[in-house]
């Protein structure tokens, strides 16, 4: 195979897609389904992707639009020329840049030194308003190939794409914020191109903010309003859309329905009516040690006033004397390894006896001694409804 050097080419096999199957719920959550890929001989900056018209098989193709830009191993792309604008493959093209394999890829392109295979990637925290699609450079990807003979290089998605149908009366609205309860969903991430794992860096942030370069007037006719979010559990969800003197807020809990990377979560169309609308999490979030003995305590206690709990950061025990959660019943316990954090160095099981689902834990260095007991394991004594642990 030839030295890549000068020319780069990366090829869009077939189209990325976000597809989409109606949801009648409140929540109106939509499986998305293909991740397309994208070949390359080998190649990188701002990109401006973007959807097409929902086809006849729920699908949203997405398409390379004039501009864009991939990175490979941190070297960045010639744009694209106008002629691949609206097209399901390009040639990406590298000026004198030497790569050699393992190949990691992010669109869209960013700069920067990477360790191993992880390399930087930053989500929008404000998008801009773009009839049709999700912002440029709104909705990153990233691809791997670990050896210098491979032609192709799949790009696979990251982000999860909600659409606002909405009507009025008139209204005109300034912006719509998109607010996570746990975890970060706009500013600077890493990602292992290898295995996609997503970790926020210092500075990100849990909101996203969509603005508008000219007056977005609410009529009888539905208008969509897209907003790209990483996949992820983020508890509860709010929406809010602001007006000059009002808002309204839309609220949803993605515990149960995941932010699914490469699909397109649809709600059902509503139109905007003043209200006010709180804000405040159902959610208790999980920091630190603190945080997990607070959280603890007031179960044991029975001074437990949320549905559900969620780990937010890396939690470790070690030194400390555990006594197992009791009296958890009937909520959600989100261990954050979805999100690529862990609990570790417990001495005993997190949980004694619980009927509540238990979910995404990752508990490591655990030193656990049976003590007799017949039914033991690391995150609960006993329950019937522990799922996705690891």
């Amino acid at each position: 195979m030839k030295k890549f050097a000068k020319i780069l080419s990366a090829v869009v096999a077939g189209m990325f897609a976000f597809s989409c199957v109606t949801d009648t719920t409140e929540d109106l959550g939509v499986n998305v389904g293909e991740t397309g890929a994208t070949e390359f001989a080998i190649s990188l900056e701002a990109s401006r992707t973007q959807l097409g018209d929902r086809d006849a098989e729920g699908k949203y193709p997405l398409y390379w639009s004039e501009g864009d830009q991939i990175a490979i191993n941190g070297n960045v792309s010639e744009p694209l020329a106008a002629e691949n604008e609206g097209s399901a493959s390009a040639l990406f093209r590298f000026g004198k840049a030497l790569l050699t394999p393992p190949y990691c890829v992010v669109y869209p392109a960013q700069e920067g030194e990477g360790e191993g295979t992880t390399f930087p990637v930053t989500f929008a925290a404000t998008q801009l308003y773009t009839e049709g699609t999700f912002a440029p450079n709104a909705a990153p990807l990233y691809g791997y190939a670990e050896n210098a003979g491979s032609e192709q290089i799949q790009l696979k998605h990251l982000t999860g794409v909600l659409r606002l149908a909405v009507k009025g009366n008139g209204e005109t609205l300034t912006s719509v914020v998109a607010k996570s309860a746990i975890g970060k969903i706009a500013g600077p991430f890493t990602v292992d191109c290898k295995s996609g794992k997503l970790m926020a860096q210092d500075g990100a942030s849990n909101t996203v903010t969509v603005t508008f370069d000219e007056p977005f007037v609410l009529g009888s006719e539905t208008q969509y309003i897209y907003i790209a979010v990483p996949a992820g559990i983020y508890g509860d969800f709010i929406l809010t859309l602001h007006t000059a003197t009002d808002k309204m807020t839309l609220k949803f809990n993605t515990t149960s329905k995941p932010i699914l990377a490469g699909a397109v979560r649809e709600f059902k169309e509503f139109t905007y009516q003043a209200n006010e609308v709180s804000d405040e999490s159902t959610v208790f979030e999980i920091d630190s040690k603190d945080a997990l003995i607070e959280f603890a305590n007031a179960v044991n206690g029975g001074t437990f006033n949320y549905t559900a709990a969620a780990v937010v950061a890396d939690i470790d025990m070690s030194g400390y004397d555990w006594t197992p959660i009791e009296g958890f019943d009937g909520m959600v316990f989100d261990g954050g390894a979805t999100l690529g954090y862990a609990i570790s160095g417990l001495n005993a099981p997190l949980f004694g006896t619980t009927s509540s689902a238990i979910m995404n834990t990752n508990l490591t260095d655990v030193n656990i001694a049976s003590n007799g007991r017949l039914a033991l394991g690391a995150v609960a004594c006993v329950s019937p409804r522990v799922s996705s642990a690891l």
